[in-house]
């Protein structure tokens, strides 16, 4: 309640305009926004954090429309790279994982205002070679008790006793099993893919319960529904070949990763593959050097900021957009939230960096 009082005021006494001004004097700033869902989580059981409706999405197409230039992400590294000036409000907006209701709900809303995208996909994503883990570990969660999760969990560290500060913060946050779900999810993250599949396999088995996470696969695009929005002016990146968070595993994995994703995408689908996107927005300085020589063109992090003109083409910031961040307690929409996201977060990010020394 607080958060929408505030970006009411921010908003309608034009303090938003004025902080963009500021930043403008401070330097132009490319803004970048990354979706993953648009759809419905109740519906189709994933992770709510992934998720905007599609009564949102189109909403806050419509406002960004009005208030940006949306140019492409290929369009963006080659006025960078010669040096040619930019739109005065530049936003450029992608999709990570390639779920099939970013197809579905949200292309048509592109596609109708000929507006550009990026989309970044796992390679392996046409031969059910990605595991998309958070899912099938939310909804085994979902049909669980806090009590039953960390159960599981306890079961699981009988063979990973890694995991025993895992155990020790579910335990913690087990009167909000919500928060203690995310909270697993992004720490089963740092844990190494073979380590963190034997764990959510482990949860996963004490479920059986069909449902849309039974056809997994089928929840993301596929080759013909890729063309088309390709040929509508939609971008493909590379996102990897098995969606594998590139600080854990070798480097010689973390090669093939970046490398082969990029091979196999252009052969599938025929076009030249500039772009790349870190899953979870995970990298480091190693990383980024494999991604340059890879022979990409840009690379996209995750980032609560904005881009500045003198930005790294290989550590570009992305805003995630997401229902909680843009809605009312009551799931309506907000432009003022919106708009004080897109504003504000590299207007606080600078005073981080400037006076706070983060």
């Amino acid at each position: 309640m607080i958060k929408v009082f505030v970006s009411y005021i921010l908003y309608y006494s034009g303090l938003l305009t004025i902080a963009r001004w500021l930043q403008a004097f401070l330097g132009q700033r490319i803004t970048i926004i990354t979706f993953h869902r648009v759809g419905d989580h109740a519906v189709e059981d994933g992770l709510p954090t992934l998720y905007v409706t599609p009564e949102s999405f189109e909403k806050t197409i419509s406002f960004l429309m009005k208030n940006y230039d949306i140019i492409s992400l290929s369009e963006y590294s080659s006025l960078k790279t010669n040096a040619r000036p930019l739109p005065p409000n530049p936003l450029i907006i992608t999709f990570d994982d390639g779920y099939r209701d970013c197809y579905i709900n949200a292309f048509p809303v592109l596609q109708k205002n000929r507006i550009p995208f990026t989309m970044f996909l796992p390679a392996n994503i046409f031969n059910g070679g990605v595991d998309f883990w958070w899912d099938r570990l939310y909804h085994s969660c979902s049909e669980m008790s806090s009590a039953q999760i960390i159960a599981s969990l306890e079961q699981a560290a009988d063979v990973h006793p890694e995991m025993q500060s895992l155990i020790a913060t579910a335990k913690a946050e087990s009167s909000d099993k919500s928060e203690m779900v995310i909270h697993l999810i992004d720490k089963l993250g740092d844990f190494p893919p073979a380590t963190r599949l034997q764990i959510v396999n482990t949860i996963a088995q004490n479920v059986h319960k069909e449902s849309a996470m039974d056809n997994q696969n089928r929840s993301v695009v596929n080759l013909p529904e890729i063309h088309e929005m390709l040929q509508s002016g939609g971008e493909i990146g590379s996102h990897t070949k098995s969606h594998c968070f590139l600080d854990t595993v070798p480097t010689e994995e973390a090669i093939a990763e970046i490398q082969d994703s990029k091979i196999a995408l252009e052969r599938l689908l025929s076009t030249k593959i500039r772009h790349f996107a870190y899953p979870a927005g995970r990298w480091s300085p190693e990383i980024r050097d494999m991604v340059e020589n890879a022979n990409y063109s840009s690379a996209c992090v995750v980032a609560e900021d904005v881009n500045k003109i003198n930005q790294d083409l290989f550590t570009l910031k992305r805003l995630s957009i997401c229902e909680p961040l843009i809605t009312k307690a009551n799931g309506e929409f907000c432009k003022a939230l919106l708009a004080s996201r897109l504003v504000l977060a590299g207007f606080i990010a600078y005073v981080h960096r400037r006076w706070l020394n983060q």
